[in-house]
């Protein structure tokens, strides 16, 4: 599969923009996706914390919020994480859509997109942001449901806003698949758990159906109407179309 390019973060004037650099590569055959990288686990532990400032008290919580979550934003954009993007949303900067390239283990090849649903009082709040998947997925710590990932393991204590970060929440979803493993009494779906545990050759190959149809799926547009979902195109030639 052709490499996936980055787009460049900037921020002006409080507002968050992207500046796509496009693959050039095989121009007969080539990929970019409508997106920003998240970055590698050189994430600084120490993040400074969101705090108000009592120099500008003409400032509302929703403003100290809103500077808030485009400070996470821009730390997850300057510490590099191979092969997951993710953009906030042009009509609520709570949701933020997300591609997930797996490049190792069972799921391997895997293109999923995803959202991320900030809580409305973050960072104040002891919720956990939620992930969830576009399409769905056969997997012990994905709820068959609503293909939310239970984030909870990872979070036992609930949301600490001196101590979490959402970066943390997007490397535990990419973890996700190079562990699959869990007891089926803590699993979000004890079925995947069980046969993952008795019959993990099945597993595998309902893991690859998933995988085939993800490729294929990759292409449609997304489920949002957000004009910064994202959106997978390729060349043909040199013609590009999104296929339908």
């Amino acid at each position: 599969m052709p490499s996936l390019e980055s787009v460049k973060f900037t921020e002006e004037n409080g507002n968050v923009s992207q500046v796509l650099t496009p693959n050039n590569g095989d121009a007969s055959t080539s990929t970019f996706v409508d997106s920003t990288p998240i970055q590698d686990e050189s994430f600084s532990k120490n993040l400074p914390i969101c705090e108000s400032d009592a120099s500008f008290p003409s400032v509302t919580l929703k403003q100290e919020r809103l500077h808030c979550i485009y400070r996470e934003y821009d730390a997850v954009v300057k510490n590099f994480i191979e092969g997951v993007y993710v953009t906030p949303g042009a009509e609520s900067p709570l949701v933020w859509f997300g591609l997930l390239v797996v490049r190792t283990g069972i799921f391997y090849g895997g293109l999923f997109r995803f959202t991320i649903t900030i809580p409305e009082e973050f960072p104040d709040t002891n919720e956990i942001p939620i992930v969830q998947f576009e399409e769905s997925l056969f997997h012990p710590l994905i709820n068959p449901k609503n293909n939310c990932v239970d984030l909870n393991r990872f979070f036992p204590s609930g949301w600490q806003r001196d101590r979490n970060h959402i970066y943390q929440v997007i490397t535990a979803t990419q973890g996700i698949f190079f562990r699959c493993q869990c007891e089926p009494s803590q699993a979000a779906n004890p079925e995947a758990s069980i046969l993952l545990k008795e019959n993990r050759s099945k597993f595998v190959q309902l893991a690859h159906n998933a995988v085939r149809r993800s490729r294929t799926q990759i292409y449609a547009l997304p489920s949002s109407d957000d004009q910064n979902a994202i959106r997978l195109f390729y060349f043909l030639g040199w013609k590009f179309f999104n296929e339908r």
